[in-house]
């Protein structure tokens, strides 16, 4: 089909793939189309041709799906989110299926997949990461570094988006070469931290009211850490820690998890993957000992701070290696695992069926690395259920809590 011929053909999205894009065919190779929804029918423009598939933009939407919705945001080609276009039924049926769909092909398994929790569409991150270059801060358009200029954005709260102003004002009038900012807020209390080079008096006097200013690796102002609440307990964060970036859904997780482990009368168990200590902490009382590992030293420092602001006496921290670290562990009958995207590697795995734990508890937040590792872990352990919370509204992301049963 020759491309001018393309630009006037109309195509219609069959169903999204498993990165939120729209899936149409030319001569039965898949277009992958961006921003699109299921059931549009569409002109687009090819922006990428392999030789298995090709990607492209709309150009035209000539007929929208009873799924789409307008698009609420100001900044369409901003790349950091894939289904703001998709109303909230349809987002959370597609976030339902695409787990039902990579759990089925990459686990083999026939696994009960439970109904997706879900809370508040926007403005529900605490944390967020923004390009600067020159007189921009953002995020890179789709498929491009060229950076979105924005002054707000839909899925942080209020105060980062006070925050993203002041240092588009900031940016925009002052000499610097800064390259990058991480904004984390709760309640009264907001941690900025720059990366590149600025006039270190100039961050001061401009963001004076911070609770933790940054610049690379050095406090100018204010406190190391800021202190987040999850359910009851409290939780000291730094710059560099790992912390769940939804609160409401995090809670409805932990709080589903617990209810899952209460009356149990586990004695001894693994926190592997551990961070600050969070899934621990909020599970101590049901447990006798838990023993929780991670590689980050500066997290583990949080988690033994958190632990005692806490006042909790039953969680001992180890800094290293998992895999490494695991080998030490006899007679556990619960094993929690919240790996990174990458998922749990094989020397864990056989360790973990070693132990030979009644109980597994998996956090993942990849899907497909969950899968991979339930098949392998299948031969031990019956796979009760999974339930999705959705973390990250707009996005294909989905987080999973897998319950895990010995044979």
């Amino acid at each position: 089909m020759s491309y001018n011929k393309l630009m006037e053909e109309i195509f219609k999205i069959e169903k999204l793939d498993h990165f939120g894009r729209g899936i149409t065919k030319i001569d039965n190779i898949p277009v992958f189309v961006f921003k699109a929804v299921e059931n549009d029918q569409v002109k687009i423009k090819i922006i990428k041709e392999k030789k298995n598939y090709k990607e492209a933009i709309i150009t035209n939407l000539v007929k929208s799906s009873t799924l789409r919705q307008n698009n609420p945001c100001p900044y369409h080609n901003c790349g950091g989110c894939s289904l703001l276009n998709i109303n909230n039924q349809g987002m959370i049926e597609y976030k339902k299926n695409r787990i039902k769909e990579i759990i089925t092909k990459f686990s083999e398994l026939d696994i009960q997949i439970n109904d997706l929790k879900y809370k508040k569409r926007y403005n529900y991150r605490n944390k967020i990461t923004l390009h600067i270059k020159d007189d921009k801060i953002g995020l890179y358009e789709t498929k491009t570094n060229n950076i979105v200029d924005i002054t707000s954005c839909l899925l942080v709260n209020a105060f980062i988006n006070e925050i993203i102003k002041r240092i588009s004002l900031f940016i925009k009038n002052n000499p610097h070469n800064l390259k990058e900012v991480m904004i984390r807020n709760y309640k009264d209390q907001t941690l900025v931290s720059f990366k590149g080079k600025v006039d270190k008096n100039l961050l001061i006097n401009k963001f004076k009211d911070i609770t933790s200013l940054w610049l690379n690796n050095e406090l100018l102002l204010g406190k190391e850490q800021i202190e987040l609440k999850l359910l009851e307990y409290k939780f000291l964060v730094s710059k560099e820690s790992f912390f769940q970036v939804n609160i409401k859904v995090a809670e409805e997780m932990f709080s589903y998890i617990r209810k899952y482990l209460k009356d149990k009368n586990y004695k001894e168990a693994l926190d592997l993957y551990c961070g600050t200590g969070v899934i621990g902490i909020i599970l101590s009382k049901y447990i006798n000992h838990i023993t929780g590992i991670e590689i980050v030293s500066k997290a583990i420092e949080n988690a033994n701070i958190n632990k005692k602001i806490n006042n909790i006496d039953n969680i001992d921290f180890i800094c290293g290696k998992t895999e490494e670290n695991i080998q030490k562990f006899e007679d556990i009958d619960l094993i929690i695992v919240d790996p990174p995207r990458s998922g749990l590697d094989k020397k864990t795995i056989d360790t973990i069926k070693k132990i030979n734990s009644k109980t597994i508890i998996y956090v993942s937040c990849d899907a497909i690395t969950l899968s991979r590792d339930l098949k392998l872990l299948n031969e031990n352990y019956e796979i009760k259920e999974l339930t999705p919370f959705d973390m990250f509204p707009n996005t294909y992301h989905v987080e999973c809590v897998c319950v895990l049963k010995l044979r």
